[in-house]
């Protein structure tokens, strides 16, 4: 693996797949650099084995955890995303959008990331646990948004 980034493909159960971005962290583990957008179960920053595959990387499963935690909102048609992001901003948490209505959230050690849910709940939105997922916390899936 090269110093540079790479690219990192995961594959959902329902065979759908996400690309991030990540940093080499020898020769088959990569720290990621994004929140996903569509996967489950990872954060920014954690590291990941992966193997090798035509054109970059497949992710095969975590290794080091970061602490950083993951939260998906899918917002309303029409709306603007400005309110919602500016609460995670002042909140500590980080956003990526994607497709026009979807926002990534990273939530950084530091944050309060229940405080968080707990308005995001409130918001309006509708959201979803990625890292930790729903059913890693209670047992059960949630209902994808």
């Amino acid at each position: 693996m090269s110093d540079e980034r790479v690219k990192v493909r995961f594959t959902d159960p329902e065979g759908d797949t996400e690309t991030l971005w990540g940093e080499p962290q020898g020769a088959d583990r990569v720290r990621l650099l994004h929140a996903p957008f569509l996967v489950h179960g990872v954060s920014r920053k954690d590291v990941v084995q992966v193997e090798p595959e035509s054109g970059g990387w497949r992710f095969e499963r975590v290794v080091e955890k970061s602490g950083h935690r993951s939260l998906r909102l899918l917002l309303p048609p029409q709306r603007d995303p400005g309110p919602w992001v500016q609460e995670i901003l002042r909140r500590g948490g980080r956003c990526e959008g994607a497709f026009g209505r979807i926002v990534a959230v990273d939530v950084p050690p530091e944050a309060d990331f229940w405080s968080l849910c707990r308005w995001i709940a409130t918001s309006g939105v509708e959201w979803e646990l990625v890292d930790p997922t729903h059913e890693a916390l209670y047992g059960e899936p949630a209902s994808p948004i």
